[in-house]
């Protein structure tokens, strides 16, 4: 998970950076790689959240 969260934050640093200096086309194209990284790590939250949720059951 937290190398999810590492290149999310990578790319969207790099896409302000790209939006900042100018190119907001590029920085637009890379939105779709954003998209990507966030679903993940949004599926990776689901899978921690149902984990915690089994151990709360056993306990």
């Amino acid at each position: 998970m937290q190398k999810t969260h590492n290149d999310l934050l990578s790319s969207a640093n790099q896409l302000f950076g790209l939006y900042r200096n100018g190119s907001i086309d590029q920085a637009h194209a890379g939105m779709k790689d954003i998209e990507k990284l966030s679903d993940r790590f949004q599926e990776l939250l689901t899978q921690v959240e149902k984990r915690l949720a089994l151990r709360a059951d056993i306990v």
